[in-house]
Parts: structure tokens; sequence; C-alpha cells
């Protein structure tokens, strides 16, 4: 009737339910899958399906069809023949297939398309009379072509691929008559895999296949069947040819105790068993006990742990219907080397930060010419990056300081006047073995321009240098060396000594090395990372009496260096001796080719108030 409201047509006037899923739920990609789900969600017993059967008699599938099986891959298969006259279209069935978003073509496809969509059993049909022999037989065979991947073959000639795509050669099409229709599952994480690897091309069904579609082939033959009755004149043969695979039961042992910890709250065993039964799951009592055997069905290839089974019992219950409770985290101590390692990082780097240093994080790869002309060792040849990520990362770095002096070099070039820098991390040797390092580079101003210092802050000094290097990495004595590389300055270098090792050096950067990079006063220093690491603290014990300082001047040649003097201090044995540091040097024209170095002391007794002969004596 024109102008009438079409939804007001019985026939048209179909019931539409929108669903979200998520990918993982293969199961629910029918009819029947989100039926299931319902009947456990509202605990309500399935509608049975009463397919309406054909006669069935005249197509004898046994003399016709046969299938060899030449794989080893987990696939089932049920096949049964068919001869259809004059099928209709039915004007319900394509404004469904319409509405879930089906394209429609010819009619055979159309139902197919439609059978499948509710029972969740991928269906597809072939040409039997195109498939025959001479004879009328059909000899078909499966062979593996990829990991994973089964064709379906005819000879040579490649008919489809199990829950992948179909030629389009052997498709039916709506003057076919005489049909051989298969019914297929295939384990989904196989195909999955096999089609990412080959790059096959795939069709619309390959996306239930790929997420699980439905185990009980027969299921669906039968409703294809019961639908072609209703459409058309047809025979469908009244057994079937089948290939299963071997399959071995998947069982998920539960614990009740254990299931109610993962849902967080007691649930009943009885609405436990009801969920898992009504949605497919078989039980296995184990004599009464709160352990029972899960049997997982083949269309859940999602479900192998308890955590599965409480997710899907979660799901129905509904996670709102589950009391909200306090998170308690209870976590053991678990102090390892790594973790000791970790802190010992994070302390020193800040330290480092709270005495001006910013972080650097630089490539493990240097420049090769670089790392030669300033006298750093190389990885040996055969070891060397065959394929450099750029040209002036083309070597393993054995020492952190070019990368960070090249990072300087691009801060002075912005125009930034100060630049303190600090990284932590790996160097190789010549056999490119590695070892950790932290290195220090600290470039132009000792401090920001500020109020205080008039807007001219002084250039950083070796003392200010070895002021905040300390206190970065703790106590440290300097000795003096010999420049090893081309970075360190021939006269104003030192190594660094920690509990009498050598841990790595103390430098200003060598002036040809400065005017190479075009920066102004530098200090540098890379140390050995290791013995930096924290050791056991050993409890000293402390005084209760007050402590004294002393000064003491003497006067040597300009040449004798504090280090000298600090070794002959060191080897005094008096335990009221704490500590000793210089705290003045002095020059003039008097002295000549002599200096004044004034010495700190602290002493202090354990034992009480030391007296002015016990003080002067010690000094």
């Amino acid at each position: 009737d024109i102008g009438r409201d079409i939804s007001t047509y019985p026939m048209i006037a179909d019931t539409v339910i929108e669903l979200e899923l998520t990918a993982n739920r293969g199961d629910c990609l029918s009819i029947h899958g989100v039926a299931r789900d319902l009947s456990a969600a509202l605990n309500k017993d399935m509608k049975s399906i009463e397919p309406t059967s054909s006669r069935g008699a005249n197509v004898a599938i046994a003399r016709r069809l046969s299938v060899s099986n030449n794989t080893n891959l987990l696939v089932d298969l049920q096949y049964r023949l068919s001869q259809i006259d004059d099928l209709g279209s039915s004007l319900l069935m394509e404004l469904r297939l319409a509405l879930v978003g089906l394209e429609l073509g010819e009619k055979i496809p159309n139902m197919l398309q439609y059978a499948t969509h509710a029972t969740g059993v991928v269906l597809r049909a072939y040409d039997a009379i195109s498939l025959q022999g001479s004879d009328e037989h059909i000899s078909l065979s499966l062979e593996d072509i990829d990991s994973g991947l089964v064709s379906l073959e005819k000879e040579d000639s490649k008919l489809s691929i199990i829950g992948v795509s179909q030629s389009d050669q052997s498709r039916v099409s709506s003057d076919t008559r005489e049909i051989l229709f298969e019914a297929s599952y295939i384990e989904p994480d196989s195909i999955i895999e096999g089609v990412a690897n080959s790059k096959q091309e795939t069709d619309t069904l390959y996306y239930k296949t790929s997420r699980g579609s439905e185990s009980d082939l027969s299921f669906g033959l039968t409703y294809l069947e019961s639908q072609c009755s209703k459409a058309c004149s047809c025979d469908f043969s009244d057994s079937f040819v089948s290939v299963e695979a071997p399959r071995a039961e998947r069982v998920v042992a539960v614990n009740f105790k254990e299931l109610d910890k993962i849902i967080g709250q007691k649930t009943s065993k009885s609405i436990v068993s009801s969920i898992l039964s009504r949605l497919g799951f078989e039980i296995h009592r184990s004599g009464g006990s709160d352990s029972f055997g899960v049997r997982v069905p083949q269309h859940r290839h999602d479900v192998h742990h308890i955590q599965d089974i409480a997710e899907e019992v979660l799901r129905i219950v509904g996670i709102n219907n589950i009391q909200a409770k306090h998170l308690q985290v209870t976590e053991k101590v678990r102090l390892t080397k790594s973790t000791m390692r970790y802190k010992a990082k994070r302390d020193l780097r800040l330290r480092a930060v709270g005495r001006g240093f910013f972080e650097a994080v630089t490539y493990a790869f240097s420049d090769q010419v670089k790392l030669e002309k300033y006298g750093f060792s190389i990885v040996d040849e055969s070891m060397r990056l065959v394929n450099p990520i750029a040209e002036e990362f083309n070597a393993m770095r054995s020492t952190i300081l070019i990368n960070l002096l090249d990072s300087v070099k691009r801060n002075i070039s912005y125009g930034i006047k100060r630049v303190p820098l600090f990284e932590i991390g790996t160097v190789f040797d010549g056999n490119r073995e590695e070892s950790e390092k932290i290195a220090f580079v600290w470039s132009g101003y000792s401090e920001i321009e500020s109020v205080s210092n008039h807007g001219k802050a002084e250039t950083i000094d070796f003392a200010s240098f070895i002021d905040r290097l300390s206190a970065v990495v703790g106590e440290i004595t300097l000795v003096s060396c010999d420049a090893d590389n081309g970075l360190m300055h021939p006269y104003q270098s030192a190594r660094v000594m920690r509990d009498g090792k050598d841990i790595g050096y103390i430098s200003k950067l060598h002036p040809e090395a400065a005017g190479d990079y075009g920066i102004p006063d530098t200090f540098i220093s890379e140390l050995d990372f290791e013995p930096l690491m924290p050791k056991h603290i050993i409890a000293k014990p402390i005084s209760n009496y007050q402590g004294v300082y002393k000064d003491l001047s003497v006067v040597v040649d300009t040449s004798f260096s504090f280090e000298k003097m600090a070794t002959v201090i060191s080897e005094i044995d008096d335990k009221m001796l704490k500590r000793f540091y210089p705290v003045d040097i002095y020059q003039d024209a008097e002295l000549g080719e002599q200096k004044s170095v004034t010495i700190r002391f602290f002493i202090q007794s354990m034992e009480g108030t030391m007296s002015d002969k016990i003080i002067d004596g010690i000094m």
C-alpha cells in the first residue's frame, strides 16, 4: 500500500539487536552463539532448532565422493551432496543479510551466508558437476600448502584454502543444480599465522574462522538443508563424508577457593556449574571435593586456564555485581644485584643533577676517526660494524667523552654558555667486551649569570670541577699522572683513586681538542662504574668528647706535591688523628723556589678530653 509504514508489515517488522564484540569472541559471531550466551546470562534453556528434512533418497554421497587427507594439521570437514531446483529468493532473508552488513549475491551464496550467520558454522558450496570425472566420481584431496594452511584440491587444481578463501572456478552460480556443500572447522591460531606468513588473500569467511567458528558441522549443514527445503525443491544426501582430526581433550582443573579468589567474592557452586554448562562446557566432578574438571568445547579455543574460566563466570554474573574491596598488595623483599645496581645509578643521577649536571643519553656508537685521532682503542677489525646507522656512528665507542663533547659543541653553537653534562653508559674494548662507565663534562661558566655575580659568571676551574665531581661520586683521591689520550691536558690532569684502586681520570680538556671542537675551557672525567657501587656500611663508634682542629704550615720545594705529604702523614699510627686536608698554598719572592703549604688536622679522642700536652705531642 502506497504511504504505509513499511515496519507495519509483519514479515518485515523484524527484531534487530546490535552487539559490540571484542575480537576474541568468535563464538558469538552468530545468532546461535549469542543465544548461547543469553541462555547463560538469563538462566534460560535454549530453544532447539527443528530442521525441516528433505527427502534425501535420491542423492547417495558415499559412491560419488572421496576425500583423501594428506595433512597432519587439525582440520575438520563434512560434505553433503544436494540437487536443487528452482531456488527462490526470500525478501526477508535478503533484508536480514543487508541488516548485518553482508553483501548480497547469487541465491545459493545468499543462502550459505544466511546459514553461516545463523549457526556460526563456516559453509561453502562447490559445483559438483564440474568436479566429477568421467565415471561421475568426485575425488578430492587435502594438501599442506603453507605453515598452518590446508588446501582442498582436485588433481593439481586448488578449489579452496580451508577457512581462508575459495577459487572463482569452483564457486556455484544461479544455474548450478548439483552442489557439494562443505562445512569446515580449523584451528584459528594456525591459519592466522599461516596467512600472515604467506600473505594469502582472504574472503569474508576468514574473519569467522580466524576468531573461532562453530565446530558442530552437522548442525550447520542440517540448518542449511532446512532453509533450502523451505525455499525450493531439493534433495540432500542422507549421509555425509567427513574428515575428522584427532584432538586431545582440553580439560582445565578448577578449584572453587582459587576461583573465588580470582573473582573477588564467594560464588555459589551451583551458579558456576549452571553458567559453564549453558556455555557449552562439560563439568567433571571429583568426589564432592572443592576441585573439578572443566572440558573446554572445541569452539572456545581461547580458554586454557582457570583465569579464563573465572572470566566466563565473571562476565555472566556481572562485574558490577562484585562487591568492591580495598586493594591489598603484599610484596616480598626482592633485593637482587640488579636492584642494587639500579639504585646506585639512580642515586648517582640524583646527586649529579643536584650539583648542576644535566644527564645526556647518547648512542653506544661513535666516530672511529675521532677515536683514533685522540688515542682511544677501537674494536678489532673482525668485529667492527658492517652496516652502521650513520657515518659518524660507525664504531662501538670505547669512551663516552667523544659523544659528550659532540653534545657540548652543539649546545655552544646554539649560544649556551654553560654546558654541564654526565652520562652513565656502556663502552667496548678491542675485543668488544662491555663495561660501564660514568663520564662528566663541564664547559664554560661555572654558574648561571645572575644578579649575585653581576651578570659576569666565572669560568669553571679545576678546583670547582673537582668539588662537584666528589660531591657526586663520594670521597676520592687524586694522584699525578701523564696524559694517556689526546683529550687529557698534559699539565692539568690526575688519576682518580678510590680505596687504593685507579678508577679513572680527571683533566682539563687538551687545548688542541678544545680548538677542534670550538669550545671554551672544559673539564672532563671518566670513571669506572663498578668501583662506585656502594658496599656494606661498617659502623664506626662516635666519640662523645670534643675534637680540635690544628693547622700546620710547612715550607717545601715547589715540586714537592701534597700527594707525597699525604703519603707520609698516612703512615702515622695514631688513632686520635682522624683526618687531614690542605687549606692553603702560599708563594712569594722571598720563598723563591719554595712554597708554604698549610695542612689542617682534626684530632679527637674516644677516651676523654685531650689536654694541650697531648695535642701538642701529636702535632
